[in-house]
């Protein structure tokens, strides 16, 4: 009987060579010339300022007036703009529509006008009384109070107070005792706010005769604040007691005929810091739309 014989055992591959071939490989790539990184360093390729991303810093936008002799558009435009720049919500001074009607339903109108311009922003939008918003009719200030609510109010964010006022409340250029007295509870109801913005249609300090914003102004003085306002359609800056105070211009507003140089239609744009706003005036006509 023929035994079958065992097949021969396999002989491993040659690797020998093959890993000669690897090693050799590798010794000359160690021999090449190292090749230059691109410096990465934020000392060399950047300032050593801190990357801004407090939680505690936003931005806001104001509208400036657009009635006393409204320019169609100009409004508009800004609307866009400001959608651009992506605020956390847009304020206004006051004098938004005209205000002149022969009804309520011709004011009502005014308003839809209105409406349907600032639904077009990305950010919510706060009502400020003007004159022409509530004075220019007997039934003006009862279509506000439907439409809009309060004739005055205060909000609060990011630990800031934001208090909106009216300025002809009841009659003109009068912040009434009922108002004042709205204001010392909402300043005392938020005494650890860091910084406190008033919102109101007419600069009262600079009027001769005008009822109220001396006692506001009094409850104000104790705490980091600043003013704006609007009505006159020309740009100026005050400091009062060390504190700022500003006018704004327009935003679609009617200009004098001679137009002065601090006439302008104009944006507000606002940083509020962990320590501080940073108030900042953009005019209108200087702003590129992006595609």
């Amino acid at each position: 009987m023929n035994r079958k014989r065992n097949a021969p055992p396999k002989r491993p591959p040659r690797l020998r060579p093959f890993l000669r071939l690897i090693g050799l490989s590798l010794f000359f790539i160690s021999m090449a010339p190292a090749q230059k990184q691109p410096a990465t360093s934020p000392s060399q390729s950047s300032t050593r300022q801190a990357f801004r991303n407090d939680s505690g810093s936003f931005h806001f936008a104001i509208l400036c007036d657009r009635a006393g002799g409204t320019r169609p558009g100009v409004f508009e435009r800004a609307v866009e703009k400001i959608n651009l720049m992506q605020p956390a919500f847009v304020l206004s001074i006051g004098d938004l529509i005209d205000g002149t009607a022969q009804n309520q339903t011709e004011l009502e109108g005014q308003w839809d006008e209105l409406d349907r311009i600032v639904s077009r922003l990305d950010a919510r939008f706060f009502f400020t009384p003007g004159n022409h918003d509530v004075s220019k009719t007997p039934f003006s200030t009862e279509v506000w109070k439907k439409r809009r609510g309060p004739l005055y109010y205060h909000f609060v964010f990011q630990n800031t107070l934001f208090l909106c006022l009216n300025t002809d409340d009841g009659q003109a250029n009068r912040i009434s005792g009922e108002q004042v007295g709205y204001v010392r509870q909402a300043l005392k109801d938020h005494r650890k706010v860091r910084w406190t913005f008033v919102l109101m249609h007419k600069p009262l300090w600079t009027f001769q005769q005008a009822e109220g914003w001396d006692s506001v102004e009094q409850l104000l003085q104790d705490r980091p604040h600043t003013v704006f306002t609007g009505h006159t359609h020309e740009y100026k800056r005050y400091e009062r007691s060390g504190h700022e105070y500003i006018v704004f211009s327009t935003t679609g507003g009617g200009w004098s005929q001679e137009r002065k140089t601090n006439e302008f239609d104009q944006i507000g744009w606002v940083s509020m810091t962990k320590d501080n706003p940073r108030v900042v005036v953009l005019k209108l006509d200087c702003m590129e739309l992006g595609q």
